[in-house]
């Protein structure tokens, strides 16, 4: 019996450590995550082989033609922001908590959707109009796809006041035209 209880205090106090380490390691994770969705996603540099795109798909059809297994689906054919960004989700999802998560979820979203207009409108100068907006539609379809069973909240309330009419109350006010009170 009192060695059960040694191995209960013993316990006790590795569980304290372990939490520590826990938490720090997960700061750390965050604090990579951050950098790394930052500067693999939100700096991302197109090539020209990235902006190719109807070209991709026309050589992804032929490929698939010739009996290979490179279907429209797998990542080869997603720009390389979208397949960064999911694959960081999908690694962080099991290992920080859920509010930590939505909130990373949330940068990355942001800067991949905002990667992948960019690269569209390139690809509307390059190519057409019409394969710049396909190349917009089916990269966020694919992000909405992926995004869903994480089941976090990518939206953001953005709330903006608006004083610029306070601008002319405030100059009446100071040029004795109007009161405070």
């Amino acid at each position: 019996l009192e060695d059960i209880s040694s191995k209960v205090e013993n316990a006790a106090a590795l569980e304290t450590s372990m939490r520590r380490i826990l938490s720090d390691v997960q700061e750390r994770l965050i604090f990579r995550a951050q950098t790394y969705i930052k500067d693999e996603v939100g700096n991302y540099r197109a090539t020209a082989d990235d902006l190719d795109f109807p070209a991709k798909l026309v050589r992804a059809l032929k490929a698939k033609a010739d009996g290979a297994e490179d279907d429209e689906n797998t990542a080869t054919n997603w720009y390389p922001p979208l397949e960064r960004t999911l694959t960081c989700l999908t690694k962080l999802y099991r290992c920080v908590e859920i509010k930590t998560f939505a909130g990373l979820a949330q940068e990355a979203v942001s800067l991949c959707a905002d990667n992948i207009a960019g690269a569209a409108r390139t690809v509307a100068t390059k190519a057409s109009a019409v394969d710049g907006q396909l190349f917009l539609i089916k990269h966020l379809i694919i992000l909405r796809e992926q995004i869903a069973p994480f089941n976090a909240e990518f939206s953001v309330s953005v709330k903006d006041l608006d004083f610029t009419h306070m601008r002319g109350h405030m100059r009446r006010m100071l040029g004795g035209e109007m009161s405070f009170f």
